[in-house]
């Protein structure tokens, strides 16, 4: 999935394979999302995550995004 200058909102989502999420100088909010395959989520310009606050995932990458208002509080896995 690509998105650029506009807000994602995956609350509660449940996505049974990998997801790619690319993010340009938007926002995205992954609270309560379970991700089965994994999930990889690229940021440019100023891309933001603002909640992982319940996210249970197995492995997830974040590269490249602002996490400074991120809420992060029951993050399952978080060493995934």
């Amino acid at each position: 999935m690509q998105a650029h200058g506009c807000a994602i909102d995956l609350r509660a989502a449940q996505v049974t394979g990998p997801l790619t999420l690319r993010l340009t100088d938007g926002e995205a909010d992954l609270e309560g999302t379970v991700l089965r395959g994994g999930g990889t989520l690229t940021g440019r310009g100023s891309a933001r995550v603002l909640s992982l606050r319940g996210v249970e995932a197995e492995r997830l990458t974040l590269t490249g995004v602002d996490l400074s208002a991120c809420r992060f509080s029951g993050l399952r896995h978080p060493e995934g």
